[in-house]
């Protein structure tokens, strides 16, 4: 019955491989694709993450050649993985019910296209899914009856050193487990320091690669001082906890694997005081606060792919809850119970429309397998949507990138003035910058020169770029309007004196440089149409 509902959960997410590029994976994509392709990771294409991420997709793109059908199978082999790491958890520090319950709860509800709007596609194969991964490979290795060895614990450090490739804020794990270890066995604080030791292994690792590379003080100022002065702003602790609270409860009342793992955390209390402490509970439970932890540290930004890594544990704490029941050896208490908290879990998922985004998401996946042109395009309007004023749209994205296929040589470069990075893997066209996205590249957060709208411009001026385009309409609470600003300041508007107004694709503007003895060399460029 486990292996059944569990197998029918991840089968129904294989018709989602035709979901399109989301807006992280698609700078994580064209920066995986351009290493490959020569480019250095920080030096000629830049994100603020760190480099394991990039890592993963190079590996995948290397493997599985220029599709973007690797961000799905990225996905579904990492939470695949993490789902038997979780029968094994729980089968180790618990009983067979909590194993094939947890196992249950983690496959079923922590299912994309349930939980998360637009499918599910923008929380696909990001950071923290193949942190959860790490971990919950880390923590295989240490729940044993018997207190880890020192060997074992050093593997498991090592583990959570691979998952702190992917965010730092990942080695708070380490601590976390040390905690529960100590709750049931005497720690062996010489193996606890050398499994520190073994904890920044990957990380010297992966700092040896980059230094050996010449990208090592690039990769400095992207992952430790962007992201320090990133995470600073609008942000102190006062409002990010109060930040934290809001979410927290937010999630308990619209996420059934949340509402679940709150009450087992209350019932786990409850048990300290009456029982002493739950063993498997008390995993769960620092588990737990350790992702809460590490989500808060990304900032007062608490987007919903920072508590991915919080499934793990809320399955094993579901799964010791429903344990816990059974042990009641009244039949009426334990129906009653179950029941109840089962009741409690589907009014939460059909309060949050769990089974109508399945079912739609399913359906619009499944029929648009196979479709080309006009049906194509039209699956793509669920993304984003269409000339809705709006920032990110696949279906633009989708045209552009065929346009600048149809309208450049593959060793031409492009460069996009906005959020658009999956276009440059879409179109198979190098960036003209490293700003991948641009942001970073003009607000200067980091006060260096290389970070400035004068260095942007420069480069560009430099880099014979085939299309300039310009995003509207790419704004959030971040950016603003801070792009469309920087695309009509004076350095960007000598550079565009070489390039004519060509077209226009949804909200994207086009501009191609004019060839020397081009007769349009003293036309200004044409007005807007919208």
């Amino acid at each position: 019955m486990t292996a059944a509902v569990s197998g029918a959960a991840f089968l129904l997410r294989l018709p989602s491989m035709v979901q399109p590029v989301g807006i992280d994976q698609g700078i994580f994509l064209t920066a995986g694709w351009g290493m490959t392709r020569g480019l250095a990771l920080y030096r000629d294409v830049w994100d603020q993450k760190p480099p394991g991420i990039h890592l993963t997709y190079a590996l995948a793109v290397a493997f599985a050649g220029s599709h973007s059908a690797v961000i799905f199978w990225l996905d579904f082999v990492a939470a695949l993985a993490t789902c038997a790491f979780v029968y094994a958890i729980a089968r180790r520090t618990g009983s067979l019910v909590a194993a094939r319950v947890a196992t249950v709860a983690y496959a079923a509800l922590m299912f994309p296209a349930a939980r998360y709007g637009y499918g599910g596609f923008l929380e696909r194969a990001v950071p923290e899914c193949f942190i959860a991964l790490f971990v919950a490979g880390a923590a295989f290795l240490i729940t044993r009856t018997a207190a880890p060895d020192t060997l074992r614990l050093a593997a498991a450090a090592g583990l959570i050193g691979c998952a702190a490739v992917y965010k730092p804020t990942a080695v708070v794990y380490f601590p976390a487990f040390c905690v529960w270890l100590r709750t049931a066995h005497a720690v062996n604080w010489t193996s606890v320091g050398l499994a520190g030791t073994a904890l920044l292994v990957p990380g010297s690792l992966v700092a040896a690669w980059l230094a050996d590379a010449g990208t090592l003080s690039d990769a400095w100022i992207a992952v430790v001082e962007y992201n320090r002065a990133y995470v600073a702003i609008g942000s102190g602790p006062l409002a990010l906890l109060d930040r934290l609270a809001h979410e927290g409860w937010r999630l308990i009342k619209t996420d059934p694997l949340w509402m679940l793992g709150a009450v087992a955390v209350a019932v786990a209390v409850a048990d300290m005081f009456r029982r002493g402490v739950p063993y498997a509970a008390l995993l769960g439970v620092c588990w737990l606060a350790a992702a809460v932890i590490a989500a808060a540290a990304n900032g007062i930004r608490l987007y919903s792919t920072y508590f991915i890594p919080a499934g793990v544990p809320l399955a094993l704490l579901t799964g010791w809850l429903f344990s816990r029941i059974a042990e009641n050896r009244n039949p009426r208490r334990r129906m009653a119970a179950a029941g109840a908290i089962i009741s409690v879990a589907c009014a939460v998922a059909l309060r949050s429309h769990y089974p109508a985004r399945v079912w739609t998401t399913l359906v619009a996946d499944i029929e648009a397998h196979g479709a080309t042109g006009d049906r194509r395009l039209e699956y793509l309007q669920r993304f984003g949507g269409y000339q809705t004023g709006r920032g990110y749209s696949a279906r633009a994205n989708a045209e552009l990138a065929t346009y600048l296929v149809q309208h450049t040589t593959p060793h031409q470069r492009v460069y996009i003035f906005g959020m658009a990075p999956s276009v440059y893997f879409l179109a198979q066209r190098l960036p003209a910058n490293r700003f991948i996205w641009t942001y970073p590249g003009v607000v200067n957060l980091v006060h260096r020169d290389a970070f400035s709208r004068e260095t942007l411009a420069a480069d560009l001026a430099l880099s014979d770029a085939a299309y300039l385009v310009l995003e509207r309409n790419n704004r959030d609470s971040l950016t603003g309007w801070k792009i469309e600003n920087e695309f009509d300041s004076a350095g960007v508007q000598r550079i565009l004196a070489n390039y004519v107004r060509e077209d226009d694709i949804e909200d994207f503007m086009l501009y191609r440089r004019k060839p020397r003895h081009d007769p349009l060399a003293e036309s200004p460029p044409r007005d807007e149409r919208k």
